[in-house]
């Protein structure tokens, strides 16, 4: 997986509890921000793209979309490394 970055995004997640009862004033009033690892698939105006695994066929799992106006920041834990040029030895002259 060399031709992908590996990012952590940083976004704000809208949130939902179970059907506990709280109080009023125990009730959270903000988005939480959450930080998601994987690699960059897509970023555009729509948004981020990562992906949590990829696997030996080309296919990846784990996917995750955040939309942009939730993104706080894309940071790069590992970039790609630029495709190495194959050195051809030179043909030795025959004697």
């Amino acid at each position: 997986m060399l031709d992908k970055r590996l990012v952590k995004v940083q976004w704000h997640d809208a949130h939902a509890t179970s059907f506990t009862a709280y109080a009023e004033h125990e009730i959270p009033h903000a988005a939480l921000i959450v930080e998601t690892v994987g690699w960059l698939l897509r970023e555009d105006d729509s948004g981020v793209s990562v992906a949590n695994e990829w696997c030996a066929d080309g296919s990846y799992r784990g996917y995750t979309f955040v939309p942009k106006g939730m993104v706080l920041a894309v940071e790069d834990i590992v970039k790609p490394r630029p495709a190495r040029k194959r050195k051809i030895p030179a043909e030795s002259p025959i004697a």
